[in-house]
């Protein structure tokens, strides 16, 4: 149930920078092709590697803070 929890809440936070940066980017492109859904998918999928790399490669980092970051707040952001 903890685990739940902490992917909830990093997907309402990731979800919400989805928001916003799209916001922006519609802004700024206009709406003729889905430019804020292809940047935020693409910045989502390369943070995803780095910070599942480094996550690994550190060693040391909790089964909650992989879970929050990767499956909460990147997934919110990237879906």
């Amino acid at each position: 149930m903890k685990s739940a929890l902490i992917i909830f809440l990093g997907a309402g936070i990731g979800g919400v920078i989805r928001h916003f940066f799209n916001v922006i980017v519609v802004g700024v492109t206009g709406v003729a092709f889905p430019w804020g859904i292809m940047t935020i998918n693409v910045i989502g999928c390369t943070l995803m590697g780095v910070v599942a790399g480094w996550l690994t490669m550190r060693g040391g980092s909790s089964q909650d803070l992989r879970l929050f970051l990767t499956t909460g707040v990147l997934g919110g952001f990237t879906t």
